[in-house]
């Protein structure tokens, strides 16, 4: 019971975002930008980041760009949704 109020607090706090990236564009075969299956990029390969839902965009693009060696000027983040057919589509973008 416990556990349970735990988690759902969690998800009330905290959103999981997965970092598709340059590499796995380019190993993605088949529509759409990224499909994350067991074949090409299962979702355990994607970098995963727990997020603060308050946490703004000022913060979290220098943690990726930290965790990928990347200067913050060549990381780009997009928003991606998960269409009926479990296809990640391009969303739109911040900045």
């Amino acid at each position: 019971m416990e556990a349970k109020e735990k988690e759902r607090e969690e998800q009330r706090l905290f959103l999981t975002v997965r970092v598709v990236t340059d590499e796995t564009f380019s190993r993605h075969e088949g529509f759409d930008l990224a499909i994350p299956d067991e074949r090409n990029s299962p979702l355990s390969e994607l970098p995963t980041f727990r997020v603060l839902k308050q946490e703004t965009y000022d913060v979290f693009k220098p943690r990726v760009a930290q965790h990928f060696s990347y200067p913050e000027s060549q990381i780009r983040l997009w928003v991606l949704v998960i269409r009926q057919l479990d296809a990640d589509l391009l969303s739109g973008f911040d900045r």
